[in-house]
């Protein structure tokens, strides 16, 4: 019996490096499936994103005032933006400041405006459209030498053009119902072109960290 049980002693003496050489595998192996399995963060996969600027002018019309012509200038924030040159949507938010002159006739006719806007639509390739919803935060009119002053005049957008590696070229149609103390308040409808680039992330990393940009 204790012949035996030194034999017994003896194999499991001789076995236990084996067990640990084979166990600490077993975790060597464990650890390197969970590395491969927890993959690095991509910043490519981040959501585009984009910041812009665009100037322009065109047409103003309203009921009673004489047409008139019209400057604007806009920045625009999209916090969602298909990448260039793929087809998606966006969203985001329009501001700016625009300026109305009618020059005809002997009363004075003119006005400022700053509008803001919730804006929604599509990108797809070299084509960018949407639409939106927004207020006049706070316009300044003179109606048939009437001044008046309005605030959060209702407002919607429409807004399609051409898109190309950042630079845009687009037809942008408003109309706003322009109330206001001191002058008549008058549904207006403007039609501008405006032309302006956008910057994202993505594609500017110049720019934005100095890192060569992609288009």
């Amino acid at each position: 019996m204790e012949l035996r049980g030194l034999a017994t002693a003896f194999v499991a003496l001789a076995l236990a490096p084996a067990a640990q050489a084979q166990t600490a595998a077993g975790e060597g192996s464990a650890g390197n499936t969970l590395a491969t399995d927890v993959r690095p963060h991509d910043p490519g996969e981040r959501p585009n994103v984009g910041i812009g600027a665009r100037l322009g002018g065109g047409l103003a019309y309203a009921d009673g005032v004489p047409d008139a012509w019209l400057m604007r200038l806009d920045y625009e924030l999209f916090p969602f933006l298909a990448p260039r040159h793929a087809f998606g949507g966006l969203f985001g938010f329009t501001v700016g400041f625009d300026y109305w002159h009618a020059r005809r006739g002997v009363a004075n006719n003119w006005g400022l405006g700053l509008p803001a806007a919730f804006v929604v639509g599509m990108r797809a390739v070299a084509v960018r459209g949407y639409l939106g919803v927004g207020v006049n935060a706070m316009t300044l009119d003179q109606v048939a030498d009437d001044t008046g002053l309005g605030w959060m005049a209702p407002m919607a957008v429409a807004n399609v053009g051409l898109d190309l590696f950042g630079v845009n070229a687009s037809l942008d149609t408003r109309v706003s119902r322009r109330w206001q103390f001191g002058a008549p308040d008058h549904t207006q409808w403007m039609f501008a072109l405006m032309i302006g680039a956008t910057l994202e992330p993505k594609h500017n990393r110049a720019f934005f960290d100095g890192r060569p940009g992609q288009n």
